[in-house]
C-alpha cells in the first residue's frame, strides 16, 4: 500500500513536527484520485524547494485537489488521565 495515493473521497489529515512541535496541519478530502509524490515532484519545481509545509497544502488546494474538512477538536486526556475537554 502506497501511503501518499489517494482516490477521490479519501480523508487526509496533514502533519508535521515532531515530538513536542508535532501538530496536524489540517484534514482535507481528496477530490479525485492523487499521488502526493508525484504532486509534490511537479510542486517544488514550481515553487522551489525552499517553501514547505503549508504553502505544499495551499497549492494543492488552490489547484482543487484537495478540499478542506471542516471539524472539531475533542481531547480526551493525557498522562492516565480520561476525560473530554476543548483542550
Amino acid at each position: 500500500m502506497n501511503n501518499y495515493k489517494f482516490e477521490a473521497g479519501d480523508i487526509i489529515a496533514f502533519s508535521h513536527g515532531e515530538y513536542s512541535d508535532y501538530l496536524i496541519q489540517g484534514i482535507f478530502k481528496a477530490t479525485m484520485s492523487i499521488d502526493l509524490t508525484v504532486l509534490l515532484e511537479r510542486w517544488e519545481e514550481k515553487e522551489g524547494k525552499k517553501n514547505r509545509g503549508m504553502s505544499f497544502i495551499g497549492w494543492l488546494n488552490r489547484q482543487q485537489l484537495i478540499e478542506e474538512v471542516l471539524y472539531r477538536e475533542v481531547w480526551t486526556g493525557a498522562y492516565g488521565r480520561t476525560e473530554v475537554s476543548d483542550y
